[in-house]
C-alpha cells in the first residue's frame, strides 16, 4: 500500500469521462441538499431530509463509481447499466454499512475528534469490500479494519487523503475569506467533483491488491 503512486488515482477519472459525470451528478445533488440544510445542521428540521437523501443516494453513486474503477483496473470495463445491475443486490448492505460507519464516526467525534477520525480511517474500505467482494455491512467493516491495522498504512492513508482533500479546503477557505460570489461556488463544486473522483479511485485501487490476495489464499 505504501508504495502506491498517487498519479494513478489522479489520472483515471480523466481517462474514463463517465467517472467524472457520475461525480458531477452526485456533487450537484449534495449541493442542492446543502442549500436546504447541511448534513451537520441538526437543529434545522430539514436536516432529516438532507441526511436521509445522503444515506440513500451515497451508496448508489459510490457503489457505481467503485464498480467502474474496479472494472477498468482488472481489464473488464463495465457500462453504467452493467454496473447498476451488479450494484442492486448489494445496495441494502451498503446502506446498512453507511448507517453503521457514520454513526460510529459521529459518536467518536462527539467523544473527542481523534476517535472519530481514527474509526473513519479504519473503516475506510468498507464500501469496496461490500461492492467488490459482496460482503455484508459488518463484514465489510471488519475487512477494512483488518486492512488498516498497520499504523504505517494509516499514516500513508492520512497523508494521501490530506493531499486529495487539500484543494477543496483551500477553495472553501478562499470563498469564505474573499468576495468570490457565485464564481467561488462553482469553483468549489468543480473541486468537489475531482475530490470525490480521486478519493474513490484511490481507495478502490488500493483495495484491488487485497482482493487478489484474498482470492489466492482461498478466502
Amino acid at each position: 500500500m505504501r508504495s502506491y503512486p498517487i498519479s494513478r488515482a489522479l489520472s483515471l477519472p480523466f481517462q474514463r469521462p463517465l467517472l467524472l459525470l457520475l461525480s458531477l451528478f452526485f456533487v450537484g445533488i449534495l449541493y442542492a441538499m446543502d442549500s436546504q440544510a447541511t448534513l451537520y445542521e441538526i437543529e434545522n428540521p430539514k436536516w432529516v431530509l438532507s441526511m436521509g437523501t445522503f444515506i440513500l443516494l451515497s451508496p448508489v453513486f459510490n457503489g457505481l463509481f467503485i464498480l467502474l474503477v474496479h472494472g477498468e483496473k482488472i481489464g473488464e470495463p463495465l457500462t453504467l447499466s452493467q454496473a447498476l445491475t451488479r450494484l442492486l443486490p448489494r445496495y441494502g448492505h451498503l446502506v446498512a454499512g453507511e448507517i453503521m460507519v457514520n454513526l460510529g464516526v459521529f459518536i467518536g467525534f462527539l467523544l473527542l475528534f481523534i476517535p472519530g477520525a481514527y474509526l473513519g480511517l479504519r473503516w475506510i474500505f468498507y464500501k469496496q469490500a461490500i461492492v467488490i467482494d459482496g460482503a455484508s455491512g459488518t463484514a465489510g467493516m471488519r475487512t477494512s479494519f483488518a486492512m488498516t491495522q498497520d499504523w504505517h498504512d494509516l499514516v500513508f492513508l492520512l497523508r494521501f487523503l490530506a493531499i486529495l482533500y487539500a484543494p477543496t479546503f483551500l477553495v472553501v477557505g478562499a470563498t469564505v475569506a474573499l468576495p468570490l460570489g457565485s464564481i467561488g461556488n462553482w469553483i468549489a463544486r468543480g473541486v468537489s467533483v475531482l475530490t470525490f473522483a480521486w478519493v474513490n479511485t484511490l481507495l478502490t485501487d488500493l483495495y484491488i491488491p487485497h482482493e487478489k490476495e484474498a482470492v489466492m489464499s482461498g478466502e
